[in-house]
């Protein structure tokens, strides 16, 4: 195969899947996610290996899948000996599916190399499982990156034209940015738009800059900070069954000119085995004045009738004094 001024295209459709295409190998190191695919559309059709046209997004094709292939330089290429190299470009959407596209035995159907009833029962790869998986409701303008798996990214904004789905936010202009990343969306049968929610998808990230989550809500709800669904400047909403922050070596810094809202019913700090209750700050100073009136009222000895006056009085007035400064006015409990 030469370099010529030229660049050739075939249709391939994939045949195998390398072991190492998924496994590290020191032996194929310069052969990294390579794939065998057989060539069709032609007189002749063989079975080349290809190695992804781009090395920093990886979509490996699926077996079955069908794939654009283009012949470039290789890596022991010099500016006097041109050696070449198939390489292959993501797989086109001859389902137009997201899960997969396969449509196997194209390749092999033309000339006798196997029973073209047992080709369309070979597995698609030695792990994967299809899945009925629901595209994204698209809005003019979006990125939409989407995975195999339900899961994706959209580089939106805000809209307002009518579409088959209305999106989870809502704003005043038309172009303000979102950004959403999901996991697990609802899916639908017959290949039905689905949209990003707050309520359906596994976990998710909202990057908002004007836009409303008019989905949001809250276990208890908000009695000083700005409502949910008032609130229309830039938010990171983060939403699963749980969330964990891990910081390897150094703090976790939450910082903030307003406010801090723990808004739980159950507060550990320092472990989750912490049994010391936390001290209620009005009722502890209740407590401690009364404590200090009784002292300065002093003792009656009887039958004599002597009151016993505290040696330190003055200083039970300035403690008294103090118990105003003993509440913080920033940082509250609930009761």
């Amino acid at each position: 195969m030469s370099l010529t001024n030229t660049v050739t295209f075939k249709f391939a459709e994939v045949v195998n899947t390398y072991e190492d295409t998924y496994k590290y190998s020191t032996e194929n190191i310069d052969n990294l996610f390579k794939i065998d695919v057989q060539t069709y559309g032609e007189l002749e059709s063989r079975i080349l290996s290809a190695r992804p046209a781009n090395p920093n997004i990886k979509q490996i094709p699926l077996i079955g899948e069908h794939v654009i292939i283009f012949s470039a330089l290789k890596e022991d290429s010099t500016d006097s000996k041109k050696r070449v190299q198939w390489y292959y470009l993501p797989a086109y959407s001859i389902q137009s599916a997201l899960n997969n596209n396969a449509l196997p035995g194209i390749a092999r159907l033309r000339g006798d190399q196997e029973d073209p009833s047992q080709v369309y029962d070979q597995p698609l790869g030695e792990s994967f499982n299809e899945k009925r998986v629901s595209p994204l409701q698209p809005y003019e303008g979006d990125l939409l990156i989407e995975g195999r798996f339900s899961n994706s990214i959209r580089l939106g904004s805000t809209v307002s034209t009518n579409y088959t789905i209305s999106p989870t936010w809502t704003g005043d202009q038309n172009g303000d940015p979102i950004i959403v990343i999901s996991n697990g969306h609802q899916d639908k049968s017959n290949k039905q738009f689905t949209i990003e929610s707050l309520d359906n998808d596994q976990a998710s990230i909202y990057l908002t800059s004007t836009q409303k989550i008019n989905t949001l809500s809250l276990s208890k709800g908000l009695t000083k900070s700005r409502s949910l669904t008032d609130f229309n400047t830039s938010q990171l909403i983060g939403d699963a069954n749980r969330i964990i922050l891990r910081a390897k070596s150094d703090s976790i810094i939450l910082d903030t000119p307003n406010r801090i809202t723990l808004n739980t019913p159950d507060l550990r700090i320092g472990s989750e085995s912490a049994n010391h209750p936390l001290v209620k700050g009005d009722e502890l100073k209740t407590i401690l004045a009364d404590l200090i009136n009784v002292i300065v009222a002093g003792v009656v000895y009887t039958p004599a009738g002597i009151v016993s006056t505290p040696l330190q009085l003055n200083k039970l007035f300035e403690l008294r004094e103090k118990l105003g400064s003993i509440n913080s006015n920033n940082h509250f409990l609930d009761k």
